[in-house]
């Protein structure tokens, strides 16, 4: 690689020396391979429009060149293919060589910008005939080190002389030297709106250089030493730009002065470019540049680093000026983006409070209602995905409020990062803002609400003549200079505030020895949350259902976190969810828009209130709300029974009769949801019964088969597994395709074997068995009949979590045997006995189910439901709690151990399951009081009853058991630092480093686009894990393998550990995601003391904003020196010898 990346450069010196025509003519020649010699002659005439004396000072300086000897780039590339090589290379370059192909790649970008500033070596040289420029003393040493490096000698001298190579002066010159140095007129001959630059072939060349150009600033962080290629790229993007928009903090440093030069030069009028290209630079700028994270112990990178001082102030001031003087909304976004993700890379405090308060003024100050065309009573797309941007600039449906909300939310996920890793000032700055932009808009909604109740009555105080024609309605929405998507926007950014903030009054309760100015900062910070959650609570219901939508999603994440919480705001809540129930049944055929909106909101604080819910259910349940519009009604009815399904189960009857009555099949669905969710009040229940009263009512019913769908989904999620097994038995005459019957062939194996266990218990445990794996088959078949046809179909999680339950299913039947035994004898397995070896083998293998199933949490937590997240969790707590009460119940074979984790584990997974509870209740009355005092046959009918409670209780079923879409994949290159390592991984090679030295590797990679659009959490940090054993061995030397829970599971149990590997010992290595998806990581090793051979394990991972961390399925890329996650590595001895 080391001989690649010397070849390059030398390439790129010579191209650097060449003129620009000679680039052209090869990619013109590639496209038109029949061009003749007498068409080339002209286009290089128009190419070039100067004197003929230039014209052959190019040629003399070219054939100048090949007479110096550089043989080797005889046979030269084009431009852009040169760049795509140097950007393959660019992760095995040095840090010197990256900063000497950024510059040469920065010579070559001005050559298309000025076409006479390259190859023509004659004329520069004249122009710097009055100056005597010398190579700086740091980069001649870098210089020298790489040269002799390659095997060459380099020749002493401060200053450059005339003996010396002339490739001295062209890669040395600073840029503003250049710049005068080069021949151009003060002033562009083409305009703004012209649709080339001069030629077709040199439009088609530089725009296929901006092409390689994105690729190669991909591939690795900028340089923090040699930025002439950013201030080139600033000077495109607006030639003179002011610095008053911005605030310098070193103004009289020599960087900074030099900057001021270069944004004050005239040259750049002179560039070959247009608005469009502009344009195109501020797309690259926005998507694929990366800076250098800076760490903490080392301030000296970002306060004196060329890269801090004089480019990033340079491109946000070119930013700036060109966002005022763009020609469009959309444009102007562009290059707000720009600068937020500049300012966020950066990690400078004041840029990033500049950024932030430039935002969120232009979004509150702009009044202008954008979607006139569109009503307000639909619901509110999401126009700017997260980490995504529309591609299109004309497209309609661009609205610049929901732009810029939605890139308030990812600056404050991006910089905030996660949970208690986020930086307080900027928290409590980004919160005071925040509030009071909202505070504004909802007194002004406040204010014109109350005038125009006053309207409406002294309206109604008149006589009927003098009535308008078009009388104010209480249920339309209110007529306001402000537009509600402003607020929406604004609701969108503060609810991710919760994540970072709360809980603020359980913070000030452990921290009672804090200081008084700490506690007046924490005081004003609960006092913003308050005023938050109030002005969300007002906000319910609001006419405008996208502000609606808003303010229940941040309350609920608001009362999510902080339990104390609902004793202040319960009644407020339950006041102003009734009006908005009201707004919503009076709008006949717009109720379900508001229904969906304070749909969840209904469900989380039903959950969290058993009385709240009691008394909205009885206020739905009102005749008159009933009839005047039953969808609405019974959708929140289904919401309350999914949350609190007793309180559904005491007006089951009622349910029943407005079933019969209701005919129209939208209602009907919901009504039988909320009758399914009665199932979960009982442990145990007769399925033919459930079976007997529903059928015949579900049959009867006029809904079509894809609501038969959905409820035996549902019936599925409730353990109506009967009723779930009779819909998809019918659903299967009507499939229409091979892969929908064994779809639903699948569904109604499980969703038997399920109903055979609650009805049979350990009876029907032969028979659901294999019913599970005919299951499997099934879905195995499907995977292989559609992986040709869809890519992204996968039934991988499918069969991992029905491979589990069977073999739980089987681990049960061989424990029945044994515990059996142990009540006919009265006595346990004896030591050393093949029973006793076999009881050993299944409690471990009950732990090892148990990490599994963590295991498979922590691959697809992200990309999955909570409530399929809280199933997982469950069923690894149903496996730990099987093993400990073994374990009692065996107390004279085996060890009792795991006991100091008890109460924590049973407070995870679903609370309110009937599984759940059942366990609870046998752990406190049953399991916990098991002992060697108690006779072993007790002990054993003891088990078995639990063994059978636990078989006949409804088995929770994930969500997402539906959901057959792949995990996309992220891609992951890992390559041996090259400043420290001479070889990097290959396939079969180990890497060798001496004895006492550490592994130092350079991790970067890719999350697509693909991912962050299917994640259920946003993260902006990647993790990367590794172990390093030594190879024979179980011993980890340096292994990272300890991986957090997410927010609300930690919260729960902030002790148990998930380290299902290997025991941790170190964190794993984390650095920041860029807008884009591209991550940048060095990982150390620790010291490797003993000789011998190693093999260094990786895992890739992330940590969302809720400082939950998970892992991500990855790939390695195309180029990377090897594909596997093992590397092999020998550990050697020291060679003294020269």
């Amino acid at each position: 690689m080391k001989e690649e990346v010397r070849l390059l450069i030398k390439d790129l010196q010579y191209a650097c020396r060449q003129s620009l025509f000679d680039g052209i003519v090869r990619t013109a020649a590639a496209d038109d391979d029949d061009e003749e010699d007498t068409d080339t002659a002209i286009t290089k005439d128009r190419t070039f429009q100067g004197s003929s004396e230039t014209n052959i000072t190019v040629q003399h300086a070219a054939k100048r060149q090949r007479k110096d000897g550089d043989k080797a780039t005889c046979k030269s590339e084009s431009w852009d293919t040169l760049l795509v090589h140097a950007s393959t290379l660019l992760p095995y370059m040095t840090n010197y060589e990256h900063g000497q192909v950024s510059r040469l790649i920065g010579i070559m970008l001005l050559g298309f910008l000025l076409p006479q500033s390259t190859g023509n070596d004659f004329f520069t040289l004249q122009n710097l005939s009055s100056h005597r420029m010398s190579v700086p003393s740091s980069q001649r040493q870098q210089q020298q080190k790489f040269q002799q490096s390659s095997g060459h000698q380099q020749t002493s001298g401060e200053c450059v002389s005339e003996n010396q190579d002339l490739s001295d002066y062209i890669i040395y010159m600073s840029l503003e030297e250049r710049l005068e140095s080069s021949s151009h007129r003060y002033g562009n001959e083409f305009g703004e709106l012209d649709d080339s630059i001069i030629h077709e072939h040199l439009e088609n060349a530089f725009q296929s250089f901006l092409k390689s150009l994105k690729k190669f600033m991909l591939g690795r962080p900028a340089h923090t030493t040699e930025v002439d290629i950013l201030h080139i790229l600033a000077m495109v993007i607006h030639p003179n730009p002011s610095d008053h928009c911005i605030r310098e903090t070193s103004s009289s440093s020599d960087i900074w002065e030099m900057t001021l030069r270069l944004m004050s030069s005239l040259v750049p009028h002179s560039f070959h470019v247009n608005y469009r290209h502009r344009k195109d630079i501020v797309q690259i700028i926005m998507d694929c540049l990366v800076l250098p994270e800076c760490e903490d112990e080392d301030t000296t990178i970002s306060q004196g680093a060329p890269l801090f001082e004089g480019a990033i102030p340079h491109l946000r001031t070119s930013l700036y000026a060109f966002g005022m003087a763009s020609m469009s909304q959309y444009d102007k976004h562009l290059s707000q983006r720009a600068m937020i993700n500049i300012s966020i890379e950066s990690g400078m405090d004041h840029v990033v409070k500049e950024e932030w308060r430039r935002l969120l003024h232009r979004l509150v100050d702009d009044r202008t209602n954008y979607n006139t065309t569109t009503t307000t009573t639909t619901t509110t797309t999401t126009i700017v995905a997260p980490n995504s941007m529309i591609k299109h600039s004309n497209n309609k449906e661009f609205c610049p409020h929901q732009a810029r909300g939605e890139l308030l939310r990812e600056f404050l996920i991006r910089y905030s990062e996660a949970r208690y890793f986020a930086e307080e000032n900027f928290l409590q700055y980004a919160l005071s803002s925040l509030t009071d932009a909202i505070e504004m808009q909802v007194d002004s909604w406040t204010k014109e609400e109350v005038e125009e109740a006053e309207k409406n009555s002294e309206s109604y105080n008149k006589s009927e003549a003098e009535i308008p024609a078009t009388k104010g309605d209480k249920n339309e929405p209110l007529s306001t200079n402000l537009p509600p998507c402003v607020l929406a926007s604004l609701l969108k950014a503060a609810k991710e505030l919760f994540h970072f903030l709360l809980p603020i009054k359980k913070d000030q309760q452990d921290n009672q020895d804090s200081d008084e100015d700490d506690e007046e900062e924490e005081s004003e910070d609960a006092h913003y949350r308050d005023m938050l959650i109030s002005m969300g609570v007002q906000l319910i219901h609001h006419n405008d259902p996208a502000i609606v939508n808003e303010a229940c999603t941040m309350l609920v994440l608001a009362f999510s976190y902080t339990k104390e919480l609902w004793d202040d705001y319960g009644e407020a809540v339950f006041d102003s969810v009734a009006i908005a129930i009201d707004i919503a049944i009076n709008r006949k055929g717009v109720g379900t828009a508001s229904t969906v909106s304070i749909e969840g909101l209904v469900s989380t604080f039903c959950h969290r209130s058993l009385t709240f819910a009691v008394n909205l259910f009885r206020l739905l349940l009102k005749k008159e709300y009933r009839e005047r519009n039953p969808l609405v009604v019974f959708r929140l009815v289904a919401a309350i029974a999914n949350a609190r399904p007793a309180v559904a189960q005491k007006h089951r009857k009622a349910l029943v009769e407005s079933l019969k009555q209701i005919k129209d099949p939208d209602v009907n669905k919901h009504i039988m949801a909320s009758i399914l969710s009665c199932r979960k009040t009982h442990y145990f229940a007769n399925e033919q019964d459930s079976l007997a009263n529903l059928m015949p009512i579900i049959s009867i019913s006029p809904i079509g088969n894809w609501d038969k769908y959905i409820i035996s989904r549902h019936a599925m999620l409730t353990g109506n597994y009967a009723v779930a097994k009779a819909l998809y038995s019918n659903l299967m005459n009507f499939a229409v395709s091979e892969t929908s019957f064994l779809w639903l062939s699948a569904l109604e194996k499980i969703a038997e074997g399920e109903a055979r266990l609650c009805n049979d218990a350990a009876m029907a445990l032969p028979e659901s068995t294999s019913n599970f794996r005919t299951a499997i088959n099934s879905f195995r078949s499907l995977s292989v009949l559609k992986r040709v046809s869809d890519g992204k179909f996968s039934t991988s999680f499918q069969i991992r979590l029905l491979d589990l339950r069977v073999s739980f299913l089987d681990l049960l039947t061989s424990m029945r045997q044994l515990t059996m035994e142990m009540r006919l004898i009265g006595d346990g397995p004896k030591k050393y006995t093949r029973p006793h070896l076999h009881l050993k083998n299944m409690i471990k293998l009950l732990d090892r189910m148990s990490t599994d199933y963590l295991k498979i949490y922590q691959q697809h937590g992200l990309f999955i439901c909570q409530q399929s997240k809280t199933v997982l969790r469950t069923l690894q707590t149903l496996c730990s709690f099987v093993a400990r009460a073994t374990r009692r119940a065996f107390v004279d074979s085996v060890v009792v151990v795991g006991e100091e984790n008890r109460n924590n584990l049973l407070s995870c997974g679903e609370t309110s399951h009937p599984l759940t509870l059942f366990m609870k209740q046998l752990d406190s009355f049953a399991v916990s009081k098991m002992n060697q005092s108690i006779d072993p046959k007790i002990r054993a009918e003891l088990l078995l009853q639990i063994m059978d409670g636990v078989l006949k209780i409804p088995f929770p079923v994930p969500r997402c058991l539906t959901c057959t879409e792949a995990l996309p994949c992220a891609s992951l290159r890992l390559v041996c630092d090259p400043d420290i390592h001479d070889r990097t991984f290959s396939k079969g090679v180990p890497l060798e480093i001496d004895r006492g030295g550490s592994i130092v590797i350079l991790a970067s990679g890719i999350i697509p686009k693909s991912m962050l659009l299917c994640i259920q959490i946003p993260f902006s940090v990647v993790l990367l894990w590794y172990t390093i054993r030594p190879e024979g061995g179980s011993t980890s030397l340096a292994a990272s393998d300890n991986i957090k829970k997410s927010g609300d599971d930690a919260d729960a149990d902030n002790t148990h550990q998930m380290n299902f590997l290997s025991p941790s010992l170190m964190g794993p290595i984390a650095a920041s995601m860029s807008s884009n998806g591209t991550f940048f990581m060095k990982v150390k090793s620790q010291p490797l003391m003993k000789e011998g051979r190693y093999s260094i394990n990786f895992r890739l991972g992330c940590r969302d904003i809720r400082g939950g961390e998970w892992e991500i399925p990855h790939h390695f890329q195309e180029n990377s020196p090897t594909s596997a996650c093992s590397f092999p590595v020998n550990v050697v001895r020291p060679n003294r010898t020269k």
